[in-house]
């Protein structure tokens, strides 16, 4: 489309005018395109973070909820194929497994004396009336849990 103009305007170039007018106003528009593409490219952006953040936040939420459902941190257990060896765990304790070798069976051991001097022993009989004058003055060692602990044994000593 032409615009023609007749009288004192006629012979202007009212078209070049008119183009470069409306050249002016298309880079206002182009200039509000452009910053309406980065706005939505960063609502884009940022919807994409709002979703995986909800992601990680429901995975927390039913991991808290699985652990408190079915107490995982307390299902440990301690297993023993003996019954000379146990053990025990507590919710604190760390996976690992433990060997034990068992080198040599404690036994039991009874003392017997050889005299019938046991049948009339107690707690107030002196020493010197079961051995017949042969008990010595003395002390003796004994460890208890690596400490020394001596006794001293006279004739008047007790059982």
């Amino acid at each position: 489309m032409s615009i023609t103009v007749k009288g004192l305007g006629s012979g202007l170039d009212y078209a070049t005018w008119i183009d470069q007018l409306v050249g002016v106003q298309q880079q206002k528009i182009d200039k509000v395109v452009a910053q309406q593409s980065h706005v939505n490219t960063e609502k884009t952006a940022m919807t994409t973070v709002k979703n995986n953040y909800q992601d990680l936040f429901d995975a927390i939420q039913n991991f808290k909820d699985t652990v408190v459902a079915k107490d995982v941190f307390s299902q440990k257990t301690a297993t023993s194929s003996s019954d000379a060896v146990s053990a025990t765990v507590t919710a604190y304790s760390t996976a690992q497994s433990v060997n034990v070798n068992v080198k040599q069976l404690a036994t039991s051991t009874v003392a017997k004396s050889t005299s019938s001097v046991a049948a009339f022993v107690n707690n107030d009989t002196k020493l010197s009336e079961i051995s017949e004058g042969a008990i010595k003055d003395g002390t003796f060692s004994v460890y208890v849990n690596n400490e020394k602990h001596t006794v001293d044994v006279t004739s008047e000593t007790t059982v």
